[in-house]
């Protein structure tokens, strides 16, 4: 079996803090690096719109539920004929955009409702 010693969300991720809360179990805190390149055009931003929290649900430590809050930037697209005027940083090492949960417990999520006699799901 192996065994990690550090759980690490990826390298472009930055922790910042951890800490176990009695009532909602552990919270990681951390920031994901700015890359700024637009998903629909793939030009590359130079102008900040803001940072937005996004909140994934991971897999549980201890029997107790663990939150990610991850600090993504938000950027204004360059170009003026490309439909997205702003759009997010995202990482897939950890998960997809807009999912509530990481890539793991999502997975282990979708082998139980298989597992139950559901069908898997593709999001």
């Amino acid at each position: 079996m192996i065994s990690k010693k550090h759980w690490s969300p990826g390298r472009d991720v930055s922790v910042q803090r951890v800490e176990r809360r009695e009532t909602d179990g552990w919270l990681v805190s951390g920031t994901l690096a700015p890359k700024g390149i637009c998903p629909d055009c793939g030009l590359r931003s130079l102008r900040r719109h803001g940072w937005r929290q996004r909140r994934l649900q991971d897999l549980p430590a201890h029997g107790d539920k663990v939150t990610i809050a991850l600090w993504v930037c938000r950027w204004r697209c360059p170009a003026s004929t490309c439909p997205r005027r702003t759009f997010s940083d995202y990482t897939s090492t950890i998960a997809r955009p807009f999912a509530r949960r990481t890539s793991r417990a999502g997975e282990i999520v979708g082998h139980l409702g298989h597992a139950m006699g559901g069908r898997r799901c593709q999001r």
